[in-house]
């Protein structure tokens, strides 16, 4: 996401018409949603998603918690560890990017 100086989102139409140009483009182009997930994820550079990967190396234990009791899986939780370079792992870039995103749509509903 772009910021301005103070913080605040950018207004891409206006602050960044190319870019905002080349986003509308890719999210306009006709094309299975496969096709343009591929486009959008090509051009931002994103690294395709992996849940058990990206958890295997930012955690430390077992992180295949779908398949545990509950009982399991809340001590697991109360037990896991990041691993060194957690801060910069795709695991924790997407939960953060999630978190923010949430926030941003509560604050526009509200």
């Amino acid at each position: 996401m772009i910021h301005d100086a103070d913080g605040k989102t950018a207004d891409l139409e206006t602050e960044y018409p190319k870019e905002y140009q080349k986003i509308t483009f890719l999210l306009e182009k006709p094309g299975s949603t496969g096709e343009r997930c591929s486009r959008w994820a090509k051009h931002t550079g994103a690294p395709s998603y992996s849940c058990l990967a990206w958890r295997s190396e930012a955690l430390q234990g077992d992180v295949q918690w779908y398949d545990m009791s509950e009982r399991r899986r809340k001590y697991q939780m109360e037990a896991i560890k990041g691993k060194n370079g957690f801060d910069a792992s795709n695991w924790a870039y997407f939960h953060r990017a999630t978190h923010l995103q949430r926030s941003q749509v509560l604050a526009w509903l509200n």
